[in-house]
């Protein structure tokens, strides 16, 4: 049990013979959503005086889902995050573990690699005729972005332009939106109790 553990990373969905109500008991910070340690965090986060720092826990490689996470926490309202751990593909090999009876333990097989699949040439020579049209669009877009600027030059030396102040008036109207306080007098604020 003990070489299964050590070769499984301490993972034990992986094992076979577990009750599965342990499985859902004991789970790695890495089967467990990130959002759950985000909003856990954001709650105690109130009650504490400083700053706390988490460390987020990612098992992917999809950067468009680990953008989601870390906007997430922001829109929570955590002011920093810690250090971002992700399970990599290879791994240090086991020195304690049997080979012959684990076989290799250098390659995470269960590690998750969404949208990463092997590309043959003629993607990749696709790909790289596609970045060259995006590349001269980008340069004739700069080359229109260079005539545009000398057409606007041109007519700001014969036009004089007004001043700021006389373009926009300014509004002295009272804001109706108060700094955000909480009254220390109010006993269903959870922070002042």
């Amino acid at each position: 049990m003990l070489n299964k553990l050590k070769f499984n990373d301490g993972n034990i969905m992986l094992m076979g013979g577990i009750p599965d109500h342990l499985k859902e008991k004991y789970k790695e910070v890495f089967q467990i959503n990130p959002k759950w340690l985000i909003r856990a965090a954001a709650h105690r986060g109130k009650w504490i005086d400083q700053s706390q720092s988490l460390n987020i826990f990612f098992m992917g490689s999809s950067g468009k889902q680990l953008s989601e996470v870390y906007h997430y926490a922001w829109e929570m309202g955590l002011k920093t995050t810690y250090y971002l751990r992700t399970l990599a593909v290879s791994q240090v090999e086991k020195s304690t573990v049997s080979i012959s009876e684990h076989g290799s333990t250098h390659v995470r097989t269960h590690a998750v690699s969404e949208g990463v699949e092997p590309r043959s040439a003629e993607v990749r020579e696709s790909e790289q005729r596609v970045a060259i049209a995006i590349e001269q669009a980008i340069d004739g877009e700069r080359n229109s972005q260079e005539h545009a600027t000398t057409v606007v030059s041109e007519m700001a030396a014969r036009e004089p332009m007004p001043s700021l102040l006389q373009a926009r008036p300014i509004s002295t109207a009272p804001s109706h939106e108060g700094p955000k306080l909480c009254s220390i007098d109010d006993p269903s604020c959870e922070s002042c109790q």
